[in-house]
């Protein structure tokens, strides 16, 4: 699956019409090339795993903005430290999923209230969870899905909502039972005044869906 990120680029390019840059990685970040700034986040975890965890979502980042520079799309010029970079984030996301970290990215030539990446490998949201994040008028969507598997199909309407809330630019205090999924085939959501837009992936062990807020 690492080896075929590029082609989880130009779907969503063509599902959304938009410069994705996509990026994923098993690989942490080495230490050597963290800024002064990132050193101080990374020596204030307590935990081995949180430690881990942030390199490797660090060296996601890192790599994506690094292919953003690359693509000679954006019309100023990036800082190697990334410390400053806070979510939700109008231009950048992050997801892990065990040992394996995705993120996505567009130039700032790109206006967007938001974007919103989520990423769910082997680990699915359990029977009868569906009540916690699906509206009852959404239950059609989970009966109508193709997808025979009843986990998978939670997996991928998880993955939506939750691509969604990371694209909320206010996403403090809500909930994914909030975002209601307006039209599943145009990969229409709402919450409040907010729209998204989303397009989700299947992979052979889970799903990638992202969502943007115009």
């Amino acid at each position: 699956m690492l080896s075929n990120f590029p082609s989880f680029e130009s779907y969503f390019q063509q599902k959304l019409n938009l410069p994705f840059q996509i990026y994923l990685t098993n690989i942490l970040c080495p230490e050597d090339l963290l800024t002064e700034a990132e050193k101080g986040i990374l020596e204030s975890f307590n935990s081995d795993i949180r430690k881990q965890n942030w390199l490797l979502g660090r060296q996601a980042i890192k790599q994506v903005i690094q292919k953003l520079i690359n693509s000679n799309l954006s019309d100023s010029a990036y800082s190697p430290d990334t410390s400053k970079i806070k979510f939700p984030c109008s231009w950048l996301s992050l997801s892990h999923s065990g040992n394996v970290a995705v993120s996505v990215a567009l130039p700032n030539t790109i206006k967007l209230k938001g974007l919103g990446l989520d990423l769910q490998l082997n680990k699915f949201p359990t029977a009868g969870t569906e009540k916690f994040f699906l509206r009852p008028q959404e239950k059609q969507y989970f009966n109508n899905l193709p997808e025979k598997d009843e986990a998978k199909k939670r997996c991928l309407l998880w993955t939506i909502k939750e691509a969604c809330y990371k694209a909320n630019p206010e996403n403090q205090n809500t909930y994914l039972s909030e975002y209601e999924i307006l039209n599943f085939k145009a990969g229409l959501v709402q919450r409040e005044q907010y729209q998204f837009n989303f397009a989700s992936l299947a992979l052979p062990n889970g799903y990638l869906s992202l969502a943007i807020c115009p």
